[in-house]
Parts: structure tokens; sequence; C-alpha cells
């Protein structure tokens, strides 16, 4: 049971720190998308 805690824990740091990237490029891909109508 604690293993299990210890890889939500690590996998809950790697989404926060990919966050801020997913959110740009689904900005950058809206405009893109925006653009190309």
């Amino acid at each position: 049971m604690v293993k299990v805690g210890v890889i939500l824990c690590q996998w809950l740091r790697y989404y926060l720190a990919l966050l801020p990237i997913i959110s740009k490029n689904l900005e950058n891909l809206k405009l893109y998308l925006w653009v190309a109508k």
C-alpha cells in the first residue's frame, strides 16, 4: 500500500510539471486551428 502512495506522489509531481507545457500546447493548438479555418 505504501508503494502505491509513492507511485501516486511521483505521478502527481510529474503531472504538475507537465501541466503548464500541456496547457501552453493546447493554447497554441487552438490558435492554430482558429487561424487554419
